[in-house]
């Protein structure tokens, strides 16, 4: 049967002054650290407010001609959609100019490796 321990017996700590603890108590206290504040929740916080505004603030109709399309929506759908628009094409600028990067890399590190054949 297992007793608690007594009073007066030792109990086993860790030393403070080990590796392996002092690697624990830092990643403790990055932990610790990082969740403290929670940018990701303020940001959210932030534009679910802005976008409420904005939606109270425009609710009238606009009119649209496109091409050969002749609607009518609420000017807040009209700016949601545009910024939408906005950032999709923003996000395929960034693919290509990674992409254009990597391939520019590749071509250098392989140029590079031949020079180093053709010398040797």
């Amino acid at each position: 049967m297992l007793q608690p321990p007594m009073d007066h017996e030792p109990t086993a700590r860790p030393s403070a002054t080990t590796p392996e603890s002092s690697d624990a108590v830092a990643a403790a206290l990055r932990g610790a650290k990082r969740n403290r504040f929670r940018a990701g929740m303020v940001i959210g916080m932030v534009v679910t407010i802005a976008i409420v505004l904005l939606i109270v603030q425009n609710g009238e109709s606009a009119q649209l001609d496109w091409v050969s399309f002749h609607f009518k929506m609420p000017l807040w759908i009209l700016v949601i959609l545009t910024a939408a628009a906005g950032a999709i094409v923003w996000e395929v600028i960034k693919v290509a100019w990674r992409r254009g990067r990597r391939q520019r890399r590749n071509q250098q590190a392989a140029l590079a490796k031949a020079k180093g054949i053709a010398a040797a």
